[in-house]
């Protein structure tokens, strides 16, 4: 038996409703939520220095010294990223392999990354500029 000041959260006292999701307040109007990520345009845009307080230059030759270290070589890592064989990789497939699957540094950190290797493109890196940048 519940010996505390309250009714349990189950009991037929309690405030939340079986509909409410938990939630003590009924029928309370959703605001929406703001856009936290890059407007139209922003996608490639970066300043340096980096979020860690690296320059760009370090930042990537430390990426440089990973990619050799880790996967064997640059051509090794772009077939790694490159997850729907288009021969391109998107700022997704990069952040998934260097943030999700390798831990080699957080989500922004790997965008910050995806963005200094990927200035003057279309916003994907291909074969040519990933090696160019990364060799």
């Amino acid at each position: 038996p519940f010996r505390g000041g309250a009714e349990p959260c189950n009991s037929a006292r309690s405030a939340r409703s079986a509909n409410s999701w938990g939630s003590s307040v009924k029928g309370a109007l959703r605001t929406p939520l703001k856009r936290s990520g890059p407007r139209s345009g922003e996608a490639l845009e970066f300043a340096t220095p980096l979020r860690s307080g690296q320059s760009a230059e370090v930042a990537l030759a430390g990426l440089r010294l990973f990619v050799r270290e880790r996967f064997g070589g640059v051509k090794r890592a772009f077939e790694r990223m490159d997850f729907y064989r288009d021969g391109r990789v998107s700022c997704l497939e990069f952040q998934e392999v260097l943030a999700g699957q390798e831990k080699y540094c957080g989500l922004q950190e790997a965008r910050e990354l995806f963005c200094l290797l990927a200035r003057g493109t279309p916003g994907v890196l291909s074969w040519d500029v990933f090696q160019a940048r990364l060799d």
